[in-house]
Formats: C-alpha cells, sequence, structure tokens
C-alpha cells in the first residue's frame, strides 16, 4: 500500500499517549503493541511483526534474582509502561501491588540505576 505522506507526517510519542491517540482517531497507526483477546476489537490489526510473547525481567546482576514462576515477582516493586502488556498481564496474575507504572522505560532504567527497589519487567 502507498501513501502520500512524508516522514513530517509522522509523529513520535511515548507509548502511552499513542495508545490513547490511537483508540480515539481514526486513521492513526501504533507501531508497536501487543495482540492480546482485549485488545483484538480496538484495532484493524496489520502482521503479526513479532510472533515472540515473552517480556523481559532487568535487575543489576549484583541483586542475584532467581525466580522459578511469576508470583515469585510479588516481593520485588516492578517497573512497566503504563497500559503495556506486561503490566496488564502482572495485574491478572494478583501483582497489582508490585507494579509502577511509568510512561517511559529510561524512567524505570533511571530508578534502578540509582539502586531503588525496582525491577523492569
Amino acid at each position: 500500500m502507498e501513501t502520500k505522506l512524508t516522514q513530517k507526517d509522522i509523529k513520535i510519542y511515548p507509548w502511552i499517549r499513542g495508545y490513547i491517540l490511537t483508540c480515539q482517531n481514526q486513521n492513526t497507526v501504533l507501531f508497536a503493541t501487543a495482540r492480546t483477546p482485549e485488545r483484538e476489537e480496538l484495532f484493524k490489526w496489520v502482521g503479526p511483526i513479532v510472533k515472540d510473547k515473552k517480556s523481559v525481567i532487568i535487575s543489576k546482576k549484583s541483586k542475584n534474582i532467581k525466580t522459578n514462576t511469576i508470583k515469585d515477582l510479588k516481593k520485588y516493586r516492578i517497573g512497566t509502561i503504563k497500559e503495556d502488556v506486561a503490566g496488564q498481564l502482572l495485574r491478572k496474575e494478583g501483582l497489582e501491588e508490585s507494579i509502577i507504572p511509568s510512561v517511559d522505560i529510561k524512567i524505570n532504567l533511571t530508578r534502578l540505576s540509582r539502586s531503588l527497589p525496582l525491577q523492569i519487567f
């Protein structure tokens, strides 16, 4: 499909703002978001672009964190991107109290680098 749009027509926003704008406005594209049953009817989907459904946990190596199940994460504070699928999945698993949502992963990484008790999921 071709378009007459130019690079100047493309606007880049933090993920949560792009998600909200895409939900509220026609002719808006969100790149990228996880396809979940809850989101299925919200968008016209193109793809999948990536089929891997894994999320990543990052912590300082010196913390020596070991987990066997998602419930093991309950004892940690977990930084997520606001409304991202990782946070939604953690809420479904009963980890609501552990989640610290943010609009930007850089904020979470800054918290981690300052040795605050925060892990990134």
